[in-house]
């Protein structure tokens, strides 16, 4: 669609008009992905405004239309922190925390792991570089021994793309997924 600065009305108005003009017969086939569900109201709200009497296309918002393409049922958080945590029990063992110490910080690790998929980035090569980060930050010229908790937590760094994995894998095996990996 060529747009034309000079019109006195918005990008959302002039899609309409033209698929009201390119389609009049047709618009119930079509289908509209919108950012959000406030955009589907304008159009709503636009077309009665005009006036027209026609069968709306579809209208889905992005999560919505990724929702609705996707074979898998997203958990909420409730579900997402017992299945992380039946994956952080796999690999951790007899080390492993109990659920209420893991639940103070799963919500963060389930986040991060959205925020990953969601921008489709390289799980691996980011858990490696925060790895390689924070073992360079507690790198000690003196040459003393870290304590336990420094120890424990470069363990965990150095696990994280381990706990992503098996939590991922554990969820597709179950067609579920947590948004972001359904966006992947």
């Amino acid at each position: 669609i060529k747009m034309s600065a000079n019109l006195p009305f918005g990008f959302l108005e002039e899609v309409i008009d033209r698929i009201i003009s390119d389609y009049p017969n047709s618009t119930s086939q079509l289908c509209i992905v919108t950012p959000n569900r406030r955009a589907q109201v304008f159009i709503k709200n636009y077309i009665q405004e005009k006036g027209i009497s026609m069968m709306l296309p579809s209208l889905f918002s992005i999560d919505d239309f990724i929702h609705y393409l996707s074979p898998y049922t997203v958990f909420d958080n409730v579900d997402l922190c017992f299945e992380l945590y039946i994956a952080y029990k796999d690999l951790e063992g007899e080390e492993a925390q109990s659920f209420e110490l893991f639940m103070q910080w799963a919500a963060v690790l389930i986040n991060d792991f959205n925020e990953i998929d969601m921008h489709l980035g390289d799980a691996n090569a980011i858990f490696s570089y925060l790895s390689e980060d924070y073992a360079l930050r507690e790198w000690n010229l003196n040459r003393q021994d870290l304590s336990d908790f420094q120890k424990k937590y470069l363990a965990f760094f150095h696990k994280l793309n381990d706990y992503y994995q098996l939590f991922s894998q554990r969820l597709l095996s179950q067609n579920a997924a947590y948004t972001g990996l359904e966006y992947r």
